[in-house]
């Protein structure tokens, strides 16, 4: 199911060897080894995932990726290190590794905002020293070691690292895959505190002439770039039932609709197609599935197939069996060898979308439908076979083009070609869509098919 969930990290701290300073309200996760030396703590909450897992919109957890994204605040043009007048006059890091562990306890934030003081004598709003910082977890809890691990095990190949990644330049963003460990947190096979960001072991224990720096937009940013797990599931509707073809494997779906909304049925239905039993698989939430390869030896083209499907079940009211029906095409049609197979024609492709207006302002929280196909230009209604479809979501940053969601399959249903757009899985402002068509082993790239905007909600609270 091409639903791309983004899960924002909730909150996040620095702390900072030999310090009580909290950073909770900083936009800015500054990473540091030399003198001083800091930690990065991030935290996001799985239920979401676990709701998906749970009501069978991603019903395979072998099928998931997670990975966490986090945009680094260099430039992000910039090839150069640069250095700045901050903690002695820091410079931006290069050539380094980044380890990330889990942290084994729970901790609060905390307001603290930075780490001097703002000048005045008697009321300080950005320092503090209340909730984590490199000795408590909370303001009456300490870590179990000072700065949440000990030194020693950062290192890559230590057991309670996750995940490492290398910085080239320095100015390179994260993406790390944490498959593993947030399906181990979907399962409840481990705690979930979160993580924490540090320099190997080998770079903590440099002595530098200037501290070495590398810093992150953390969720408190009032930017595009809020870090969070991007989720993926590796399973696309593709549905063969109008281009079936002999010799090909094949799918057939069955989708369970109840008043225009999907729904899982009380248990998996049966299928059997000219009599046969087929094992029925489940796609996403409502939709099901069965494999099915037919041979050009014991089977005619431009036949037509009977798929009967049964032990339909929706909260205790059986329903009776439902008949399909499917026209083999023949092999010709999808295999070629010998000769190179004549597929160029002049034919234009023009991409169409509709579900959601161009320019349109969203209100967040709505999950649209967007219809997408491609026609064949000064046409009205003849829409070609193409291989595949893919769409990505995007801002723009003056002549920077950055993906919200980068290319992901359209799912290709039975009469409609489609994706959604999850408004609570972005972050407001302006989007723009692109559409990607492969036909004939040919790419066309179609950017800015229509824009629109995402807005906040007018109840939310407004921060102080």
């Amino acid at each position: 199911m091409a639903i791309v969930t983004h899960t924002f990290i909730e909150k996040s701290n620095t702390i900072i060897e030999g310090e009580r300073v909290n950073l909770g309200l900083n936009p800015i996760m500054e990473l540091y080894y030399g003198v001083p030396v800091s930690r990065g703590l991030i935290y996001f909450d799985v239920e979401k995932l676990k709701a998906l897992v749970n009501d069978k919109t991603y019903p395979d957890m072998d099928k998931l990726r997670h990975v966490l994204h986090m945009q680094n605040v260099g430039s992000l043009k910039s090839k150069y290190g640069h250095r700045f007048n901050r903690y002695n006059d820091a410079e931006r890091a290069a050539s380094f590794d980044l380890v990330f562990f889990l942290i084994d306890k729970d901790w609060d934030a905390g307001y603290g905002y930075d780490f001097f003081t703002d000048g005045f004598d008697t009321i300080n709003r950005i320092e503090s020293s209340q909730c984590s910082n490199w000795y408590n977890c909370n303001n009456l809890e300490r870590w179990n070691h000072n700065g949440v691990v000990p030194r020693y095990i950062l290192d890559p190949e230590d057991d309670l690292i996750i995940g490492t990644v290398h910085f080239d330049k320095g100015n390179e963003s994260v993406t790390l895959d944490v498959t593993d460990v947030v399906n181990s947190m979907i399962r409840g096979e481990i705690e979930n505190h979160g993580i924490g960001i540090a320099f190997t072991q080998q770079y903590e224990d440099q002595t530098t002439e200037f501290p070495q720096y590398v810093g992150f937009f953390t969720d408190n940013t009032h930017t595009f770039f809020r870090p969070y797990v991007e989720t993926t599931y590796d399973e696309y509707i593709n549905d063969d039932r109008t281009n079936f073809f002999l010799d090909k494997p094949n799918r057939l779906y069955f989708y369970a609709n109840v008043g225009s909304k999907m729904v899982n049925l009380d248990q998996q239905p049966t299928c059997n197609v000219d009599g046969v039993p087929m094992p029925v698989k489940q796609a996403t939430k409502g939709v099901y599935y069965i494999e099915l390869t037919m041979s050009s030896n014991n089977y005619e083209p431009e036949t037509m197939h009977y798929d009967v499907w049964s032990n339909i079940v929706y909260n205790g009211m059986a329903v009776p069996d439902k008949e399909l029906y499917f026209t083999t095409k023949a092999p010709e049609g999808y295999y070629s060898f010998g000769l190179p197979y004549e597929t160029k024609t002049d034919d234009k492709l023009v991409p169409y979308c509709y579900g959601i207006s161009h320019q349109e302002r969203i209100v967040q929280g709505d999950i649209r439908k967007v219809n997408t196909g491609c026609k064949i230009a000064y046409t009205t209604k003849q829409e070609p076979h193409v291989d595949s479809m893919e769409y990505r979501l995007y801002i723009k940053d003056t002549d920077v083009e950055i993906d919200a969601i980068s290319w992901t399959p359209v799912e290709m249903g039975y009469n409609e070609s489609f994706f959604y757009v999850n408004t609570n899985e972005l972050v407001p402002g302006k989007y723009f869509v692109g559409i990607r068509i492969k036909r004939n082993h040919e790419i066309t790239i179609h950017d800015d098919m229509f824009e629109f905007e995402i807005v906040e909600k007018s109840d939310k609270p407004i921060a102080r």
